[in-house]
């Protein structure tokens, strides 16, 4: 057993003094901002953006930069009128992905700074949510994905990352850039909820081995992760002391139960939780699903993987070009089984008090629709899936 260092000790006393101020905090904002709402029951997961631009180029963009200018100008069009039409059919949530490394990481210099000027892209889609009472379900961070080199290597600062935790100048930084942000939009109605990192709990489910650093083999933490469970709890307290009218998590990857180590770490820095649910059976994956002490949401929903129809054809296409999303949508079979899936996952998440389902929206399986472009690259519509038309008509008795 190692000896506690005097800054370790210091920082678990901080650790335990805000765990225990977490309970009345949480009793406050539920009775200031009332109950968990999200407008649409199910509604769409745009967490990557595809769009073919005026000159016929494709683009299929990293998280990090939905909202940079170089992958925004293009697809600026298609995304607003991706609002557009979601508002027209009375939609009233989308989960959106402003990573906050768009805004104020340089990844020339490996530096956080302030905001800069690809802020303005977010409050231009965020002015087009409002013009429909819709509002948007904010995504700040994420892991990176370890099966792509790039996201672990020369972008590895635009993901969370070991740096964030073990360097006390970057996260010094990092946390300016966030305080900016959410004082930016602290009184923003056409935000609903932030999650400020995606997946967090990929970090701590890997600790150091004798074979691996942690998370993606990279030195996120020791094996208690009591630094990273300190800038968890610091990224939680800088936003919700600026912010009271908005409401905070960071996600899960599956639905962890009560009282176990996970949840423990998160239960006081959680305003409610969200857990993925990816499976081809939504009635066992809720079977065993937890009663949570907070409200609940499924921020990613849908069948995972790769599936096939009845002749071995992918779902998601044949031929070179079959990842862009373009015609033609899903097999008939193929949109059936998506369709099974949304209908079995909004039935069974109800019946365990879920309290909001997103579905990945026109994403590149197809699963739920595909952009119409004409043959001068300009869009011109949607065709919507059996699953996509499903996940719509729910909105369709929605107010306004």
């Amino acid at each position: 057993m190692r000896k506690i260092s005097a800054f370790l000790a210091i920082l678990l006393f901080v650790i335990t003094t805000t765990s225990a101020l977490a309970s009345s905090h949480w009793q406050s904002m539920t009775t200031q901002q009332g109950p968990l709402t999200f407008g649409s029951y199910a509604s769409f997961n745009d967490s990557y953006t595809q769009c073919v631009g005026s000159n016929g180029s494709y683009y299929w963009t990293g998280i990090f930069q939905t909202f940079a200018r170089a992958y925004y100008a293009p697809c600026r069009t298609q995304m607003l009128a991706d609002i557009d039409f979601l508002g027209q059919h009375n939609v009233k949530s989308i989960r959106l992905w402003p990573v906050l490394s768009t805004f104020a990481y340089n990844n020339n210099t490996k530096t956080w700074g302030n905001l800069n000027s690809n802020i303005t892209n977010l409050d231009e889609v965020l002015a087009e949510l409002a013009k429909y009472h819709m509002q948007a379900y904010l995504t700040l961070m994420s892991p990176p994905d370890c099966s792509d080199p790039p996201e672990t290597t020369t972008l590895l600062g635009n993901y969370f990352n070991p740096d964030l935790i073990n360097n006390t100048a970057t996260q010094d930084h990092f946390t300016q850039a966030l305080r900016a942000f959410i004082t930016r939009y602290k009184n923003n109605t056409a935000i609903s909820a932030y999650d400020l990192v995606n997946e967090a709990t990929f970090i701590l489910d890997n600790p150091p081995t004798s074979s691996s650093q942690g998370y993606c083999n990279l030195p996120y933490d020791l094996g208690n992760f009591t630094k990273t469970k300190a800038l968890f709890a610091r990224m939680y307290y800088t936003a919700t002391n600026i912010d009271k009218l908005h409401r905070f998590t960071f996600s899960f990857t599956q639905p962890y139960a009560m009282n176990s180590p996970m949840q423990n770490a998160f239960a006081n820095i959680v305003d409610f939780y969200d857990v993925d649910a990816y499976s081809l059976d939504p009635g066992t994956f809720y079977s065993n699903f937890p009663t949570y002490d907070k409200p609940v949401i499924d921020g990613e929903v849908g069948i995972p993987g790769t599936q096939y129809d009845a002749n071995g054809n992918d779902c998601e296409g044949i031929g070179s070009n079959y990842y862009k999303n373009i015609l033609p949508a899903m097999a008939p079979e193929c949109q059936q089984m998506w369709l099974a899936n949304a209908q079995a996952f909004v039935s069974s998440a109800q019946q365990h008090h879920v309290q909001a389902l997103f579905f990945h929206q026109w994403s590149v399986s197809k699963a739920y629709g595909v952009h119409l472009y004409d043959s001068n690259n300009h869009l011109t519509g949607y065709q919507l899936t059996t699953a996509g038309q499903y996940i719509m008509s729910l909105a369709q008795g929605s107010s306004s």
